[in-house]
């Protein structure tokens, strides 16, 4: 792949197919305005079908000296209900911080979107509302000739040619450090890790009460229904029995929730630190004892990501009659899953990094083991 795209413009295909291509022409008519008032092309990757997509900006952030490689998500609600784009934006977010550079993160709002505030439990959304974006709510159904959408696509390639300025200097501030100035560096950012990995290692160990809970109760009332099934009581009773189980299981899924949206908040919180270390470390592979803690962290955490080792079964037996809170328990336990992931894919990157310093190769784990289980019922 062309690793010479300085803007990766990150969306969800259906808005662009549901708003007549829309999306797709702000993004060239951003590149046209770029090319007018600075003189200089603006390559932009736009579809997010490469294998090679996310190789291509991290090469790009890692030798961020001249073009800036800027991340350009756009904020839908298809957006953030996209497991590709969540992940895409997370990884980008952390790697440009690890780097100093997180003004190559420009997202634009494109559609209002509920409880965007920076203390949302949702980290995503928590994220962009920490980012300087840009407000596109009020344009994005503007005509594309109308002075309003003009003006404001002017205003973006403004916004484009300061932050490259900005980034080329932090750049080049970071390629003139001396030895000595890194292994400082290092050293601080393992402090900073070894402080954040108390509450991180609690945040990981997060699953276990609430899957014995899950069990316990599952298995209680399994039982009650196999017996009533047996004595041929009425379906009425069988029927009261599964609606108590899932007024027992909704309280569990609704905590599972809101501990898998800790877990992913401090892990996406720390994925900069960590992948800052990691690469001063491979620099300086004298250091390693600096970041004793936190392969012994990450150690621990992958005994409960790794299915064969860890992990708790959330599952339902196939062919229950639904409920109302079987049917919200469901929603709770998938929206959960989807944070459990996010968390999950930072920390098995982080453990192949320490891996391959070590002459190690990398461990894999398959997404399919963290699908809800419940999907399908």
């Amino acid at each position: 792949m062309d690793t010479t795209y300085e803007a990766f413009w990150s969306y969800a295909h259906d808005d662009d197919s549901r708003s007549f291509g829309r999306v797709s022409k702000l993004a060239e008519a951003i590149q046209n305005e770029f090319a007018l008032t600075t003189g200089d092309e603006l390559g932009m990757f736009l579809d997010r079908s490469s294998i090679h997509w996310g190789d291509a900006w991290r090469t790009k952030i890692d030798s961020a000296v001249g073009d800036a490689p800027f991340f350009m998500p756009i904020i839908t609600p298809s957006y953030l209900k996209s497991i590709e784009c969540r992940k895409e934006l997370i990884a980008f977010s952390g790697h440009a911080k690890s780097r100093g550079i997180d003004r190559l993160l420009l997202p634009i709002l494109y559609i209002d979107i509920p409880n965007l505030a920076e203390d949302s439990p949702d980290e995503v959304l928590a994220l962009i509302a920490r980012t300087q974006y840009l407000d596109w709510r009020k344009l994005r159904n503007k005509k594309l000739d109308s002075e309003e959408h003009l003006e404001a696509v002017h205003e973006i390639a403004e916004e484009l040619a300061r932050r490259r300025q900005e980034v080329s200097v932090v750049a080049l501030h970071t390629e003139s450090r001396s030895a000595s100035d890194e292994v400082e560096e290092l050293t601080a950012t393992a402090q900073a890790i070894d402080e954040k990995l108390p509450a991180w290692m609690e945040a990981v160990d997060f699953d276990k009460v609430a899957g014995a809970q899950w069990s316990a109760a599952l298995d209680v009332r399994l039982d009650r229904i196999d017996r009533l099934h047996s004595q041929r009581a009425p379906q009425s009773a069988v029927m009261a029995t599964f609606i108590q189980l899932g007024k027992e299981l909704l309280p569990i899924a609704s905590d599972r929730l809101d501990k898998a949206q800790t877990y992913a908040k401090v892990t996406i919180e720390l994925d900069p630190l960590v992948n800052r270390a990691i690469r001063l470390l491979g620099l300086h592979p004298d250091q390693s004892d600096l970041l004793f803690s936190l392969r012994d962290g990450v150690n621990e955490a992958w005994l409960n990501i790794d299915p064969t080792t860890g992990g708790n079964d959330f599952s339902l037996p196939s062919g229950m009659p639904e409920n109302r809170h079987l049917n919200e328990t469901d929603l709770l336990l998938g929206a959960s899953y989807t944070h459990v992931m996010e968390g999950n894919r930072i920390v098995v990157g982080w453990r192949n990094a320490l891996r391959a310093l070590d002459g190690l190769p990398p461990e894999y784990i398959n997404e399919e083991d963290f699908i809800h289980p419940l999907a399908g019922r």
